[in-house]
């Protein structure tokens, strides 16, 4: 499996420095594999979505689909979506 920042999606836009939307949010996803399904990881990818949490989760699914497709051996088994840097204050 790939590092903890993946770049993810290219979806929205960024605008100028003055005004700007960061559109950039945590995907954090629990992927487990096929071959034993209860070795599972969980990976963290900065995705683009349309600027809120609820959008993120919305835009996920094809993005994800995606990835899967690309990933074989592994499943989805959840997902969230969380802003930048909110998952290691967790810690």
């Amino acid at each position: 499996m790939a590092g903890r920042n993946e770049t993810a999606g290219n979806k929205g836009s960024r605008k100028g420095r003055g005004n700007v939307a960061m559109d950039l949010v945590e995907l954090v996803v629990l992927l487990c594999s096929l071959a034993q399904p209860g070795v599972c990881t969980e990976k963290h990818m900065v995705f683009q979505s349309h600027g809120s949490l609820e959008q993120c989760m919305k835009e996920a699914p094809p993005y994800l689909a995606q990835w899967i497709n690309e990933h074989p051996g592994v499943r989805v088994a959840r997902f969230h979506c969380a802003w930048p840097g909110s998952e290691d204050e967790k810690s």
